[in-house]
């Protein structure tokens, strides 16, 4: 028996927020090449997205954020490794704009998976603590 797996999209980043590597599955669904800026070509808040590498860089902590773009509600997560960002995603939703019936639906939809994935992170956060406190349950 076949079994698909979905794999998760993966850009690795410089310190320039250049991309150097990227996973097959991040080159089938953003136009960007290596050398390129993902600041450029990512349709999520250049701010935002900022902020959080810098924080990542800084701290050495993984940070997870979400972000819409392209009509994607986007779980995105960055983990600094060396001096390179792995930038990894997950779809959370689309928004439906092409009715409005359909937009309320789309959102409701999206706020129910907003709480789910913020409960998630909760958690995940919680268990990253325990294992500092613990020593590494």
């Amino acid at each position: 028996m076949a079994v698909a797996v979905s794999e998760v999209p993966v850009l690795v980043l410089d310190e320039d927020y250049r991309a150097v590597e990227m996973s097959p599955a991040f080159r089938a669904g953003c136009g960007l090449a290596p050398g390129d800026s993902a600041l450029e070509g990512l349709p999520i808040s250049r701010s935002t997205f900022v902020q959080s590498c810098e924080h990542a860089r800084r701290t050495g902590e993984a940070v997870d954020l979400v972000e819409y773009g392209a009509g994607r509600l986007l779980h995105i997560r960055v983990v600094p490794r060396d001096e390179l960002l792995h930038v990894s995603w997950e779809t959370l939703g689309m928004l439906d704009t092409l009715t409005l019936d359909g937009l309320g639906a789309s959102l409701r939809s999206l706020a129910e998976t907003l709480a789910g994935t913020e409960d998630t992170l909760r958690r995940e956060r919680l268990r990253r603590s325990l294992r500092l406190v613990g020593g590494g349950l």
